[in-house]
């Protein structure tokens, strides 16, 4: 009842099967679960016996050797001078570290509360062999054979045998607990063979309990036997549409119910079908007929499209001849903008220079102002000169000669810097006026570079505007083409559709054909 109240909520049979599968292999997970676990439990039981009692076996043998060998067997040998004296120390050195080495591993395994007892009582005895074994040390070191011999008379054994005895007891111990590990892993073992055992049989009974249930599910949801499901299957294929089907009272859900009314259905369908299909066959010719009328029309406005795109083409072709004459004239209007510039400049350094011209004038005026008077002053100078030759007499005649030459030079120095004066005085005048004239050639060409920069800007924002005309004629032709193309795309369809009308008439017959197979 729980495996029906189960498989009841899975609708399909593959669910079905899937969820059997999961199940078994689910049961084989747990028990491989189970086995790995217990072989775990196992090789940690194993771990145990080696870590906790096999190797603390070696390590008790050890320290049991240590002390009956390195000790008492050296101990006689030096005595009978079988081993020199230095040989014996370096022994008896040796055992204790070797048994100071394997007592602390061995006290760092497991220990059980017996071993833990008999180590509590080992301890005592090992600090007195380890007096005993410095006293030995020291005797062979002082090569002492009296005190050697009075020594291995009096506590030798004393001291090792007890020591001996309790180690003897650990080594029991240690076997002891093997064996009971030992009997642990049996009783594991048993258990793990009888669960495997029982989990084995419980997943037997549960997988063929399961199987049950999947194949009363299956033949449910059929609703016969898969064999005379078929045989309906095949007969519907064929066209049988008039057979009767075995259908249990009240089954709703199965695949033959299903099947039952699948049949009812298509014979339903097949008589509308055979109904509509001689109205399907005259639809279509109307269609055929609409369509060889559109395709006509269609093609007249593909052929008018295409001659409006050609127009288009060579208005486009003009614009951008215009675009182009006005960015030769923008740039034109620019070249002769920057040369009126450039002419601006030089006519601005003309001036320049013609009022450094004007200042030289007048500083060249300034001396020949200072050459007359000083013309004046030998004037007035060589008069004097005269007087002073006429006073003297005869003596004084050659001064006078010269006098008067020097009179004669001056009155020509101040003529010609009179005449000099006057020429530059004319030549500043006829500077001042060039420069008057340059200055005013110098704003023409300013308010010339003004209006041409104003017919650059002109120009440029009627490149810019033919810039956005072409934009709006190329988007528009684009647009004209996508329209060409498009009206072929519909020339096309039409005739695709003219081309499908036809099939669909032909399809209709060979449908009216195809439903007289089915028997209702």
């Amino acid at each position: 009842m729980l495996l029906d109240a189960l498989f009841a909520r899975v609708p399909s049979v593959r669910a079905r099967l899937t969820l059997l599968t999961a199940l078994l292999c689910l049961l084989m997970a747990l028990l491989a679960l189970g086995g790995v676990l217990l072989l775990s439990q196992a090789n940690e039981s194993l771990r145990t016996v080696y870590d906790d009692r096999v190797v603390p076996l070696r390590q008790l043998k050890t320290v049991s050797d240590m002390y009956a060998v390195n000790l008492v067997d050296t101990t006689h040998k030096v005595r009978m001078g079988s081993l020199d004296w230095a040989q014996g120390a370096r022994l008896v050195d040796q055992a204790g570290q070797k048994v100071a080495q394997e007592w602390r591993a061995y006290t760092q395994t497991f220990l059980v509360p017996q071993e833990r007892t008999l180590v509590s009582e080992i301890t005592p005895l090992m600090a007195r062999a380890e007096a005993l074994r410095l006293r030995l040390l020291a005797l062979m070191q002082a090569r002492d054979l009296e005190g050697l011999e009075a020594l291995a008379r009096e506590q030798l054994y004393a001291t090792i045998d007890p020591l001996s005895d309790k180690l003897n007891a650990l080594v029991e111990v240690q076997l002891q607990v093997a064996q009971q590990e030992y009997d642990k892993g049996l009783r594991r073992y048993e258990q793990a063979r009888w669960s495997a055992l029982l989990g084995l049989g419980a997943a037997c009974l549960l997988g063929i309990g399961l199987a049950g249930v999947i194949t009363r599910r299956i033949l449910r949801s059929l609703g016969a036997e898969p064999s005379a499901v078929r045989e309906v299957a095949q007969g519907i294929a064929r066209g049988a549409l008039n057979q009767r089907l075995a259908v249990a009272q009240g089954d709703q859900s199965s695949v033959m119910a299903f099947m039952h009314s699948m049949q009812r259905s298509l014979a339903r369908v097949v008589g509308e079908v055979r109904a509509n299909v001689d109205e399907l066959h005259a639809a279509s010719g109307q269609i055929a007929q609409g369509n060889l009328d559109l395709s006509s029309r269609t093609e007249e406005t593909a052929a008018t499209t295409q001659r409006a795109s050609a127009r288009l083409d060579e208005v486009m072709q003009r614009l951008r001849q215009r675009i182009v004459h006005a960015g030769e004239a923008r740039s034109l209007a620019e070249a002769g903008q920057a040369v009126a510039r450039q002419a601006g400049q030089e006519m601005q350094a003309a001036i320049e220079a013609m009022r450094g011209i004007d200042g030289s004038t007048q500083r060249i005026t300034e001396i020949i102002g200072v050459i007359d008077g000083i013309a004046f002053q030998t004037n007035i100078l060589a008069l004097n000169a005269a007087v002073e030759a006429a006073r003297a007499g005869e003596s004084g005649r050659g001064f006078a000669v010269v006098a008067a030459e020097v009179r004669a030079l001056a009155q020509r120095s101040a003529s010609a810097a009179r005449e000099i004066k006057g020429l530059i005085s004319e030549a500043a005048t006829r500077s001042e006026q060039g420069t008057q004239q340059i200055e005013g050639t110098g704003r023409t060409l300013a308010r010339m570079v003004d209006e041409i920069q104003r017919l650059s800007s002109l120009m440029a924002r009627l490149d810019q505007s033919s810039g956005q005309d072409n934009e709006d004629i190329a988007e528009l032709q684009l647009q004209v083409h996508e329209l060409d193309r498009v009206a072929q795309q519909n020339a096309a369809l039409v005739e695709e559709m003219a081309a499908s009308s036809e099939q669909l008439k032909d399809q209709a017959g060979r449908l009216a054909q195809a439903v007289q197979v089915f028997q209702v």
